[in-house]
């Protein structure tokens, strides 16, 4: 999803989508749009037994070198790396839950 598809979506000019979307959110589209990619992203990669390259398909990324690049950039890590620590918190919350429960 881009700015310009969501404008032509709603038949909206984009430079009014833009101005009215950062009135009402106090964000630029872009911005916005790169947001809700990433949480789609992380929700993706924790939850799902989809692979990498997978996911980067599934939300128009054609490349996987980008999509880890986009990624990387708006989260800090890399999603092998996200991947690796959303595994290690669920195996040391599962582990506390179960030493609690003992």
């Amino acid at each position: 999803m881009t700015v310009n598809g969501l404008a032509e979506e709603l038949s909206y000019m984009r430079s009014h989508l833009s101005k009215k979307f950062k009135d009402i959110t106090g964000k630029n589209g872009k911005t916005y749009i790169d947001e809700v990619r990433v949480q789609k992203i992380e929700q993706l990669l924790r939850y799902s037994e989809h692979s990498i390259s997978e996911v980067a398909a599934e939300l128009g990324f054609n490349d996987t070198f980008l999509f880890s690049r986009f990624f990387k950039k708006h989260t800090g890590t890399s999603p092998k790396q996200f991947i690796r620590e959303a595994a290690t918190f669920v195996t040391d919350s599962t582990r506390k839950s179960t030493d609690v429960a003992e």
